[in-house]
């Protein structure tokens, strides 16, 4: 079996899966997040992780990227979360950061066909989706998504249905 983890933050699902899987592939764009992926998965003798630095979309493009240093974990490129941000934190980071789509990524680097694809990405879940659209058709593997959204409105708004 081969998980797709999308926004992989530090890692901790993704120990969940290396451990009972055979394959897993992560995708984290937060340099610091990033940098501290890496070393849980060594820390825990894992060697059946890819671990990519980039975010996934519809298209292949380069974003700002928005966090509060003190919760790297709710990392956004969505703009109302953003604009959020910057309004109640006084020190909010940004960072540039690559986006690419699943499907490119999945052609480009020779991936494993995913069997299950976990998205947690504050707010892009669906421009992820649209840009695995082929891979989804082709493979046709289980999803987990988190929605974000200030209100269920939202977060219905931004369901795949």
């Amino acid at each position: 079996m081969a998980v797709y983890d999308i926004g992989s933050f530090e890692g901790l699902l993704a120990l969940y899966f290396a451990s009972r899987t055979a394959q897993v592939v992560c995708f984290e764009p937060n340099s610091r997040n990033h940098g501290r992926l890496p070393d849980n998965l060594k820390l825990n003798g894992f060697t059946n992780v890819v671990v990519g630095k980039a975010g996934i979309g519809d298209t292949t493009r380069q974003i700002q990227l928005i966090w509060n240093p003190a919760m790297t974990g709710g990392a956004s490129a969505e703009a109302a979360t953003a604009t959020h941000l910057k309004e109640i934190v006084a020190r909010a980071q940004t960072e540039t950061i690559p986006i690419t789509t699943l499907d490119a990524d999945f052609e480009v680097n020779a991936l494993p066909a995913p069997d299950l694809i976990k998205i947690d990405i504050k707010g892009w879940e669906l421009q992820a989706l649209r840009g695995a659209r082929q891979l989804l058709l082709r493979y046709g593997p289980a999803l987990y998504l988190e929605m974000h959204g200030e209100t269920m409105a939202e977060k219905k708004k931004r369901s795949p249905t």
